[in-house]
């Protein structure tokens, strides 16, 4: 008999009020060369009985009937028995959108890859939302770009492998209460050769349902470091320790980050995980620890500096100033001007940018690295009497008593790029005076030109003037980069991640969903200290 293209497993464990809208996606797809096995993981509710009728209703979904071992064990009884070319896993409390796999079959067809990926839709309580955090706009053609996804991509609903590399390389999962799909994926990255994309949302995850045994994580924090250490070791069983040293320490250090930030009241378990990670850091990762304890301080975008923020283990380290020009920062003294915002961080922004305090900062070099964008020279100025503020979302949200006598300057003003050369020029004799060179990065960041999404894409109609933005900001970037010919220099653009000016509800507007951008912006800053 001729084997499908695709097997698609569904562990189940009392979803009786689930099982369905599961089952019928899979049902309805508009290609119909698959098989679907459903894995009873010993449901004590009606699930199993449900399961029956579909393997009766439909000679393509067969079901197993196990005792309860948990997903990874659910998962693996699927995977022992299943004949497609391809293998996709379903949560059986969430569903695929009708087209998923023919959109699939259409990529296999025309590529062939190893591992197909794709967007995950989330259903909560307020909102649905595209996740697109390990949006991949460019090839995927070395173990760089591994390494990112393997930080970034582990969901395994999210994908399609080929079945012969899972059971060449003997790939399961493995039986444990959590992470264990994480696990699996991690490996799966290691021993594919090639991936792609397709920037769509085909599966959609319900997160109002109860968390089910498919779905459950260990209470506390005592795992943080058991599980990525016994990855680790099944890395080492593999031989490609080597080649994923880097993503496997993002990994870890995103896991201990999310333990900190849960034991963040509690100084005694802090302490003690920031103890354990050092020594765990050094064992497994040597050279990384004393790269992800350094201080940055940042000037420039918010997206800047939650990048920096991907590649430290404390965010305490990183100093940061949003919502300045060079003009405004490198200033001499305090501003007396009252201004208030009800945006605490906007308002403690703008306080930052009226104290000074940047140029102060500057002088004392307390820090490691300085890392710079220029995205915030977008904005128009202000003067204030003698002194420049930055005209920027910040300022314009709050209030300040003296609105009368302020004078605004566009972006474009001629007077205002002259006086950031000016400042500019300040900027980099106080860099030469502190800092060393190699400490010193440039992450020539700019406008989106075309459109942007958060939630639902949105074309631009004001592509002329951030096209006029953007050419500012190149005259900026190359004039530093002149005055600076030996600096470490990140182009970010070149891949076509850039900002946008639309709808982003956080205020620095990136392109898409930032955090893809952000994550692979930290591993290029990571690979430049």
């Amino acid at each position: 008999m001729k084997r499908p293209l695709f097997s698609i497993v569904i562990p189940v464990y009392n979803r009786e009020q689930y099982i369905d809208r599961a089952v019928e996606s899979v049902i309805c797809q508009t290609y119909d060369d698959w098989e679907l096995i459903l894995v009873d993981d010993g449901s004590t509710d009606s699930s199993a009985e449900l399961c029956d009728i579909y393997s009766k209703r439909d000679n393509r979904i067969r079901v197993l009937h196990e005792d309860n071992r948990g997903p990874g064990a659910a998962r693996n009884c699927g995977l022992n028995v299943a004949s497609g070319e391809y293998v996709l896993f379903l949560d059986s409390d969430d569903w695929y959108e009708l087209n998923c796999l023919k959109e699939c079959a259409d990529v296999i067809r025309d590529s062939n890859p190893d591992l197909i990926t794709f967007f995950m839709r989330e259903h909560t309580e307020r909102e649905v939302r595209i996740n697109k955090r390990a949006l991949m706009p460019w090839s995927f053609s070395d173990i760089d770009r591994q390494a990112y996804l393997m930080s970034r991509d582990i969901s395994v609903g999210t994908r399609a492998c080929k079945r012969s590399i899972i059971e060449e390389n003997r790939v399961r999962f493995p039986e444990w209460t959590t992470a264990e799909d994480v696990c699996f994926m991690l490996l799966c990255y290691a021993v594919c050769s090639s991936v792609i994309q397709i920037k769509k949302a085909f599966y959609n995850y319900d997160k109002k349902t109860p968390l089910s045994a498919t779905k459950q994580g260990l209470n506390g924090i005592e795992n943080l470091f058991s599980i990525p250490v016994t990855i680790y070791s099944k890395f080492e069983e593999m031989n490609c320790i080597g080649r994923f040293r880097n993503g496997l320490a993002k990994y870890f250090m995103t896991e201990v980050k999310h333990g900190l930030m849960m034991a963040q009241n509690d100084e005694i378990i802090t302490d003690k995980l920031n103890m354990l990670f050092k020594g765990e850091t050094q064992r497994l990762f040597p050279g990384i620890y004393e790269k992800v304890v350094r201080r940055y301080l940042v000037f420039g975008s918010y997206t800047l500096r939650s990048a920096v923020q991907s590649i430290v283990i404390d965010n305490r380290s990183v100093s940061h100033y949003q919502f300045q020009s060079v003009i405004s920062a490198m200033q001499d003294g305090k501003r007396e001007i009252p201004f208030w915002s009800d945006n605490n961080y906007r308002n403690e922004m703008i306080k930052r940018e009226l104290s000074g305090c940047f140029r102060e900062e500057l002088a004392r070099c307390n820090y490691d690295y300085l890392v710079i964008d220029f995205l915030e020279e977008r904005y128009g100025m202000i003067r204030i009497g003698n002194y420049w503020l930055t005209n920027s979302d910040a300022w314009n949200e709050g209030n300040s008593s003296l609105d009368s006598e302020i004078i605004e300057l566009s972006t474009f003003d001629k007077n205002v790029f002259v006086q950031f050369l000016d400042s500019c020029n300040l900027l980099i004799d106080f860099i030469n005076k502190t800092q060393t060179i190699d400490r010193v990065i440039l992450v020539e960041n700019y406008l989106m030109e075309y459109k942007g999404e958060w939630g639902q894409e949105e074309c631009f109609d004001n592509q002329r003037e951030i096209r006029q933005i953007n050419k500012k900001l190149k005259r900026c970037y190359e004039h530093f980069e002149n005055k600076l010919p030996n600096i470490k220099v990140i182009r970010p653009h070149e891949m076509g991640d850039c900002f946008s000016d639309i709808g982003y509800k956080h205020g620095c507007v990136p392109a898409h969903s930032c955090e893809s951008w952000e994550s692979y912006m930290g591993y290029l800053i990571f690979e430049n200290v």
